[in-house]
């Protein structure tokens, strides 16, 4: 028994010696992907930034018109018309290395090329993860040293 324990403690403290593994397995819990995608949609609609607290811009008083007649916003653009883009994000881990990504190609335009950093979070908005991350890592440590 003391054996199973030990091989336990063991793989645990393997598991967790690399800070980024402990943290992107954190950044793959469901509420943490939910919430990157809920404050990158956020700081879009609510205060039209990019991930680098850039505005997106203004829309054209024609664009006002057709916004206003849909009943949207149009102090700022939102990038949220049809909503076909917010609905496609999702988040993409590769390495080391977490990103928001979405479906940018629209029948008339590249979003991408003309917002290149609309996806991603904003300074203010990465910590306010931070919280719930804290969280899943005790989680997953718990769960690494069988608690």
């Amino acid at each position: 028994m003391a054996f199973n324990g030990l091989k336990k403690l063991i793989s645990g403290i393997d598991k967790i010696q690399s800070g980024r593994f402990l943290f992107i397995d954190a950044a793959n819990f469901d509420i943490v992907k939910s919430q990157m995608i809920d404050l990158n949609q956020e700081q879009m609609e609510d205060f039209g930034v990019d991930s680098k607290g850039e505005t997106l811009g203004e829309y054209s008083e024609y664009t006002k018109i057709i916004k206003q007649k849909k009943g949207q916003r149009t102090d700022h653009i939102t990038l949220k018309d049809t909503e076909e883009f917010y609905n496609s994000m999702h988040v993409v881990f590769g390495g080391d290395s977490i990103f928001i990504s979405a479906d940018m190609i629209k029948p008339d335009k590249d979003l991408e090329s003309i917002y290149p950093f609309a996806l991603g979070l904003t300074e203010e908005n990465k910590r306010e993860l931070i919280p719930e991350i804290k969280e899943r890592i005790i989680d997953l440590i718990n769960k690494y040293f069988g608690r």
